[in-house]
């Protein structure tokens, strides 16, 4: 017996008759996850690991965080999720119109 297909759900429709998500949604855009993510080896020798692998570690480090962006901290950072940037950096970005 062939599968059944559903008709798509109907928009449901704002006071002027547009889909209600027209007015917020004129783009995609992609959020990492979990599953983006390279979890760094807490075995590994390095002092910025072990920071902000610590409970409350980034508390201790959040302006050197946030001063230095080529810093050993924003390195762990960004190698975790370089996979995802990766992905996304030649994505390509259409906004939506109505």
């Amino acid at each position: 017996m062939p599968a059944t297909r559903r008709p798509p759900a109907p928009a449901i429709k704002c006071g002027s008759g547009s889909p209600i998500w027209a007015p917020v949604t004129r783009s995609l855009l992609g959020v990492p996850g979990n599953h983006d993510l390279y979890r760094p080896n807490p075995r590994e020798d390095n002092a910025a690991i072990d920071t902000l692998l610590e409970p409350d570690g980034f508390q201790h480090i959040t302006a050197k965080f946030w001063d230095n962006p080529a810093g050993a901290y924003r390195r762990v950072i960004k190698d975790a999720f370089a996979a995802y940037e990766e992905w996304w950096d030649p994505a390509p970005r259409t906004s939506w119109t109505g």
